[in-house]
């Protein structure tokens, strides 16, 4: 669909509803504006797959990016994600 699924204030409304119809969903982010916290709101209202995007090594990851903590944040979001049973 493009652009960054994070920035929605309603993600978590559209997923329950999806969720709720029995769809599981997921989606694609790049991390930056990834946290724990967001991420268990996501869980609760559906979420069951994520993919975070990585760009190559730090240095061309935030380059590409345009933001120097990108990878940082990328990684954060994966260590935080891999930690979910119930996440794909």
């Amino acid at each position: 669909t493009g652009g960054e699924p994070l920035l929605r204030n309603d993600l978590e409304e559209c997923g329950i509803e999806f969720y709720k119809r029995g769809f599981p969903w997921g989606m694609v982010t790049n991390g930056y504006a990834f946290t724990e916290r967001r991420l268990k709101s996501l869980m609760n209202s559906g979420l069951r797959s994520l993919t975070i995007s990585l760009d190559g090594f730090k240095e061309s990851h935030n380059w590409l990016r345009g933001k120097k903590n990108s990878f940082a944040n990328a990684l954060r979001a994966v260590e935080a994600a891999s930690k979910q049973k119930d996440l794909i």
